[in-house]
């Protein structure tokens, strides 16, 4: 795990954390023509963000998995549901979190990927979400942030590289991500 702090914001991801599993009772999924899939791993992660704004800390855990294709699409499913009576187990940032992605933030997390996709591609396989926790304060805003975020970890995972350094860019320019796809890494050729 590691966490990333920059004054009124913070950033901390893992490879997971099953807690935060939920009973499914919603799928938002959607398709996107996708770019020719250089050589990729599986990847896990689990993504939280904070931020401090006007007194008021707005939090949003979000959580899944990319597994590359061969075909030409990245299909996108985001899993809604809660888990009603778990309680609220720290995250990865610490302070308690209700498990679970309510509709009202699964459409969010679907339209921040979709964004993020549109704008930079992204290569052929299936992206589920099926990690969340959220709170009172949790924002739908902060979570579309988090599914283009958490994407962006998974793909870095899946090319064997630090998703560290997305996470820093990301804190550091509030909001703006990295392009991609990225620099090739010759390291990854085969």
């Amino acid at each position: 795990m590691f966490v990333v702090r920059r004054p009124g914001l913070a950033v901390a991801v893992d490879t997971d954390l099953p807690v935060f599993s939920y009973p499914r009772v919603g799928e938002v999924v959607t398709g996107f023509g996708a770019l020719p899939n250089p050589r990729l791993d599986s990847a896990r992660a689990v993504v939280e963000l904070q931020q401090n704004r006007g007194g008021a800390l707005f939090r949003a855990l979000l959580g899944g998995e990319f597994v590359p294709g061969d075909g030409g699409e990245l299909a996108v499913r985001v899993a809604s549901g809660a888990a009603g009576s778990a309680g609220h187990p720290p995250g990865l940032l610490g302070g308690g979190l209700a498990p679970g992605l309510p509709q009202e933030f699964a459409d969010p997390v679907a339209d921040g990927i979709a964004d993020d996709v549109r704008l930079g591609g992204a290569p052929s396989g299936v992206l589920l979400i099926d990690r969340g926790g959220f709170d009172r304060e949790s924002s739908p805003l902060l979570f579309m942030a988090a599914g283009r975020l958490l994407l962006r970890m998974l793909l870095a995972i899946s090319r064997g590289t630090s998703p560290e350094p997305v996470a820093e860019f990301w804190a550091e320019r509030r909001g703006a991500l990295p392009a991609w796809p990225p620099t090739p890494d010759p390291s990854r050729r085969g």
